[in-house]
């Protein structure tokens, strides 16, 4: 089987997806509704089984030397804080997504 390639915009809207398939299994789950909640879940395993193909065919980051200084870590966001709101999605060295929708909890 060949490995899955795609594009960085296309990452995203999987992940866009993903959020949009965790929403909707909470609000069938709430409302009773199995079914389609399950057909929810099968959506929302197929995309993070081909996001977990592309991550694992991706080649392993190189590491820094020994002697170069690592960065700080970064600090936790705080509830209702906005500058510390936004997230990055990092996909073995290539660059930075960042993430357009955030959980709301």
């Amino acid at each position: 089987m060949a490995q899955p390639q795609l594009t960085t915009d296309e990452i995203q809207r999987m992940l866009e997806e993903n959020y949009g398939y965790i929403k909707a299994i909470l609000d069938q789950q709430n409302l009773g509704r199995l079914p389609q909640m399950q057909e929810y879940q099968n959506k929302l395993q197929q995309n993070l089984m081909l996001l977990a193909a592309v991550a694992d065919a991706q080649p392993p980051a190189t590491t820094a030397p020994a002697t170069a200084q690592q960065p700080a870590t970064a600090p936790r966001p705080q509830p209702g804080n906005q500058a510390a709101s936004s997230a990055t999605l990092y996909l073995g060295g290539a660059a930075p997504l960042p993430t357009a929708v955030q959980p709301t909890w």
